[in-house]
């Protein structure tokens, strides 16, 4: 059995795209239903200089239904993000607030993770390289933008 790790580089590096890679991340989405993975995501948000990453566990349910738990180095709860395909709920231990979200189509397309499933709307907004080191497949993913 294959494991794959996910790291989702949002940045502006280019890589070479590969449309076999981004097949092979929708199989392993898909596969993945009902269980959980740890993720890392390292991102720069929009006005920043400064990369951030964040670490947790992902659980996939049926596209696009999924969770996202994201913990702190102590491994404490920071936050949780649910979609089920139409509303998302997002929770914040800290602030005791859970913000519930209807989203439109344009919102949906704006969200990296629901491209996930979707290999030709992947490779339309990523570049995909993928490595392998044993029996672990790394997909990395880098915006076009």
């Amino acid at each position: 059995m294959t494991k794959v790790l996910l790291t989702a580089v949002l940045s502006a590096a280019l890589i070479v795209p590969a449309f076999g890679a981004s097949s092979n991340i929708v199989q392993s989405i898909s596969a993945m239903q009902g269980t959980h993975a740890a993720f890392v995501q390292k991102f720069t948000p929009r006005g920043f200089h400064k990369e951030q990453i964040e670490k947790g566990v992902g659980v996939l349910g049926d596209s696009p239904r999924m969770r996202w738990t994201y913990l702190g180095p102590d491994q404490k709860l920071q936050k949780v993000f649910v979609f089920d395909g139409k509303t998302s709920w997002f929770f914040v231990p800290e602030d005791r607030q859970v913000t519930v979200n209807t989203l439109t189509e344009q919102q949906k397309s704006d969200l990296p993770f629901l491209l996930l499933g979707d290999a030709n709307a992947l490779n339309k907004s990523y570049n995909v390289k993928e490595s392998r080191r044993g029996d672990i497949l790394t997909s990395q993913l880098s915006s076009r933008i």
